[in-house]
């Protein structure tokens, strides 16, 4: 750097004064733990609710893919209520587990209900079919 040429700072606030700071911040939730807590759901037949939920596309992916196994499920709003009384089917399809690497998570639950899962390769529908 030339002598002339001055740094560019990273952006930071700057808070002068002798007044405490007040407000408030509405924060969304955790949005690489939602997905996880949407498959955790299958593990039981109760009703889960997940409340400040961020409405993100791999959460949409995911509850496609627990709809897919028998999951019933609500959104309204940031609120999501989800039940899967019983497992429909135990065999995760490629239209929605080959979209992302999400189904890996399911078979833990799969398992535990039904004692066998099938889900298509982690990231199948990204990459085109070989010649």
């Amino acid at each position: 750097m030339k002598q002339s040429e001055t740094p560019v700072a990273s952006p930071y606030y700057l808070v002068q004064g002798g007044a405490s700071l007040q407000g408030e911040v509405k924060l969304s939730g955790a949005k690489n733990a939602v997905t996880k807590m949407i498959i955790a759901s299958l593990l039981t037949s109760e009703e889960c609710t997940l409340r400040n939920v961020p409405l993100l596309g791999d959460m949409y992916l995911t509850m496609k893919l627990c709809e897919s196994v028998g999951t019933s499920l609500h959104l309204d709003d940031h609120v999501l209520t989800l039940r899967t009384d019983s497992i429909a089917r135990s065999e995760i399809s490629d239209e929605v587990g080959g979209l992302n690497r999400i189904a890996v998570m399911a078979i833990g639950p799969l398992l535990h209900r039904c004692g066998e899962v099938s889900i298509p390769a982690p990231g199948r529908s990204y990459w085109p079919a070989p010649h």
